[in-house]
């Protein structure tokens, strides 16, 4: 594959997996780490299949993490940070000639390294600090709801997904995801862009959002929380058609808009095109189990959604304070 036709969401879901295959595999392996006098013998036996199958995929991690401006996942910025540390004694511009060069051959070096790194302290911390970045995401997210809910007597939430279409997934990158997510947010606060004449203004009482990679392609998406005011919007028909015009156009026809509402779509089938009262305590605890999907952190790279690579500057999850 040439570097014109690579994905960085399909190089950074092998990648990723690759990695979390090569972890499972160590402790499997149940190495006596700073115990065993043996261990780099032992690791160097132990290590060769893996040299191979990092080696084998080279040319994807090699032009995945030689791309400017980029953040990575945490299990891929370890990855990233061995390699690096190997030739660090090199130039920026030496260094990706070097790497080019001389990664296969120290791959032995760079995984014992990695090694050390995913079986650290530091590294079993970063896991846990998920559990409560989730908990910290759910607060902030059930205190602004009830802000607005402490407000406003009536509310319209509105559940959402933004995909690419299947023939341009591959060629997004991180960086027009960004762009396009970044512009959409912006233009679903302008009125203007739903207007119609006679009727009130559409405006977003508050909004959420969390931008992912699917689990078996790696492809970008993003899932929505927008809550309307219900007094005046007794449906969301108006803003889903306006949605929808706007991702296609930013996107320039390559995205799409879905509101599922199934089985697995995590109580917004309780909540769609549905105005709720702000006492309604079966709708609103729908609700709130709708939000709540927004606040996960997946870490399991074959079972969860999420950003495995992202331009620096992209938060993963946003939320907003409500309008008054």
């Amino acid at each position: 594959m040439s570097v014109e036709e690579r994905s960085e969401s399909i190089d950074s879901l092998q990648l990723d997996i690759l990695i979390q295959c090569f972890e499972r595999a160590l402790k499997t392996a149940s190495f006596r780490w700073g115990q065993d006098p043996e261990l780099d013998y032992k690791f160097s036996s132990w290590v060769k299949p893996w040299v191979i199958n990092f080696g084998t995929t080279f040319r994807g991690w090699y032009w995945l993490l030689n791309l400017p401006d980029r953040k990575y996942c945490h299990r891929i910025q370890i990855f990233s940070d061995c390699i690096h540390a190997r030739f660090a004694e090199y130039s920026e511009e030496e260094r990706i000639k070097v790497i080019k060069c001389h990664a296969y051959s120290d791959l032995p070096t760079i995984l014992m390294e990695l090694a050390f790194a995913l079986n650290s302290s530091q590294y079993k911390r970063r896991c846990h600090d998920n559990t409560y970045q989730v908990k910290d995401r759910k607060a902030e997210l059930k205190k602004k709801i009830e802000d607005v809910l402490s407000q406003h007597c009536r509310i319209l939430p509105y559940r959402f997904e933004l995909y690419y279409r299947e023939k341009f997934v591959n060629e997004i990158s991180s960086v027009e995801f960004y762009q396009q997510l970044k512009e959409f947010t912006q233009e679903i606060h302008d009125t203007t862009n739903f207007d119609q004449p006679g009727k009130q203004d559409v405006e977003i009482l508050f909004f959420a959002r969390v931008a992912e990679q699917g689990v078996r392609e790696g492809h970008f998406h993003v899932h929505f929380l927008v809550i309307l005011d219900g007094k005046y919007h007794p449906n969301v028909h108006r803003f889903r058609k306006g949605a929808e015009a706007l991702w296609g156009r930013i996107t320039e026809a390559k995205g799409y808009l879905s509101d599922y509402q199934g089985a697995t779509s995590y109580g917004r089938k309780n909540i769609s095109n549905r105005v709720i009262h702000n006492t309604d305590s079966v709708l609103l605890d729908s609700l709130f189990e709708s939000a709540y999907y927004l606040a996960k952190i997946g870490t399991e790279s074959n079972h969860h959604q999420y950003l495995r690579i992202r331009p620096k500057g992209m938060d993963a999850f946003a939320c907003s304070h409500h309008r008054k």
